[in-house]
């Protein structure tokens, strides 16, 4: 999926035909394959398959080679590259590099673009992490959700907190120095002790970046229907917004700049893709 850049408003068209902008385009590549599947998550994901992976690696390669034939493409350089997911960082070092390797050679990138991977615990190791630093990688976002383990398995996370903290030191030790943290507030049982623990965990981390998203109950999915049959005790909306409020507070207190609705930002650090959606 490309995405015009930061600018005007998507309605506005350009002489070349696509929407009039300040930077540039942005390429999001989806990887929906999970070593097992949240109990919140509504994402196009799909339990591994060695297989199925296979054959969508190399229908996406072709996808990314019939796009980057496009010459409305051509008008401008890649601003941002956004590997999502699913899990990205569930191929193996080589299928990570040949994709990157892919985006690098069919796109034209601007300089210092932003390349991000998306990253959950428990599925990175140094060959992983040095395949995305030659691949061009400089952002890996990582999903650690909560800091209490019992949290992490109401959710359904295949991973626990100190799962976390091996794979945030991993890409620490790599050479990695723009790194988002992924938290969700609103959990069931979650109250705001735990989200207060969890923000000041981030922050001791000191990582660049933070997203802190509400709990969204999208049908379809486990926590939607235990919420549907009246066993899902999530905290209320009053609760809700006061989890809100301290990510706003602590974060800030920090030295964190609120941006968009969700995410929090060293000077500097603001990501690029978020901002052209």
């Amino acid at each position: 999926m490309v995405t015009p850049g930061p600018g005007e408003p998507a309605t506005a068209r350009g002489a070349a035909g696509w929407p009039a902008w300040d930077a540039g385009p942005a390429l999001y590549v989806h990887v929906p394959f999970c070593r097992h599947r949240c109990h919140y998550c509504d994402f196009n994901t799909y339990l591994l398959d060695p297989d199925l992976k296979r054959r969508y690696l190399t229908a996406l390669e072709r996808e990314l080679a019939m796009l980057a034939g496009d010459p409305l493409l051509a008008a401008k350089p890649l601003v941002s590259v956004y590997l999502g997911g699913g899990t990205p960082s569930i191929l193996e070092a080589a299928e990570l590099a040949s994709l990157l390797a892919a985006v690098r050679d069919l796109f034209r990138l601007e300089a210092g673009a932003e390349i991000t991977v998306e990253c959950n615990p428990g599925t990175l190791d140094a060959a992983k992490l040095a395949a995305l630093r030659e691949g061009g990688v400089n952002r890996i976002s990582l999903g650690l959700q909560a800091v209490q383990d019992r949290l992490l398995r109401v959710m359904g996370r295949d991973h626990t907190f100190r799962d976390f903290l091996d794979a945030y030191d991993m890409v620490r030790r790599a050479g990695f120095d723009n790194v988002n943290l992924d938290l969700i507030f609103g959990l069931p049982g979650q109250s705001l002790a735990d989200w207060e623990e969890s923000l000041e965990t981030a922050i001791r981390l000191q990582p660049e970046h933070v997203s802190c998203y509400g709990l969204e109950l999208h049908e379809g999915t486990p926590f939607h229907r235990w919420w549907q049959e009246g066993r899902l005790a999530l905290p209320g909306e009053d609760a809700e917004r006061a989890m809100f409020d301290l990510a706003r507070e602590r974060l800030g207190a920090a030295g964190y700049e609120a941006y968009e609705i969700s995410n929090f930002a060293r000077p500097g650090f603001r990501s690029v893709h978020n901002q052209v959606y």
